[in-house]
């Protein structure tokens, strides 16, 4: 039953677009909140929400330097990495995934000071 109510867990979380556009940008570099609120424009408390809820469910990983948290994709031998993996690969060509891609290499290095 845990594995059963875990699985839905996953899938609920995956069906925010807000929570796929931070998963796609997760995917295509490590990066911070500030950075990524940046990128999607929410507010920096909404997607460290985001990214809380998708860390406890398995979905992403903290990677902790000395001055900031950098998310990551959870390994592809998990079931959250799989199902990450799994709903980023349909979205290449989303019109919206590709603006956050501009957005984000553009404003990287602005943000990463």
């Amino acid at each position: 039953m845990a594995r059963l109510a875990g699985t839905a867990r996953l899938f609920r979380l995956l069906s925010d677009k807000n929570r796929l556009r931070l998963l796609k940008l997760i995917e295509h570099e490590q990066s911070f909140c500030a950075e990524l609120a940046l990128v999607v424009g929410l507010s920096y408390s909404t997607v460290c929400r985001h990214l809380k809820f998708m860390t406890a469910a398995g979905l992403i990983h903290k990677i902790k330097s000395r001055y900031r948290i950098y998310y990551t994709l959870a390994p592809k031998t998990s079931l959250g990495g799989k199902l990450a993996r799994m709903a980023c690969a349909g979205l290449e060509d989303d019109k919206r995934i590709i603006k956050d891609k501009r957005v984000f290499e553009k404003d990287k290095y602005s943000a990463r000071r």
